[in-house]
């Protein structure tokens, strides 16, 4: 079994390709045509507000929180959907 230090090598290159992804895709924002760029704006920004929701950033109600965490579940999905992209 490897040292620890092996595992935060793997996490670093797999982080440094999935940016590299990202910004090759993203980069590419002008051939998707009209509606896409539109899309991904609007999913920006509904993304950022789901994640503060789920994240209570405006202030908890309190409760059980299963609310906040269905929505963090769907916020993840979405980040994770998006790095497949």
């Amino acid at each position: 079994m490897g040292k620890a230090a092996d595992a935060d090598g793997y996490i670093k290159l797999v982080s440094g390709l999935q940016a590299k992804c990202v910004e090759l895709s993203w980069a590419r924002g002008p051939e998707m045509g009209a509606k896409a760029p539109v899309l991904i704006q609007a999913l920006d920004v509904l993304l950022s507000y789901l994640d503060r929701t789920a994240t209570c950033f405006g202030g908890c109600a309190g409760g059980d929180h299963r609310a906040e965490f269905l929505t963090g579940r769907a916020v993840s999905s979405c980040q994770a959907a998006l790095l497949l992209t």
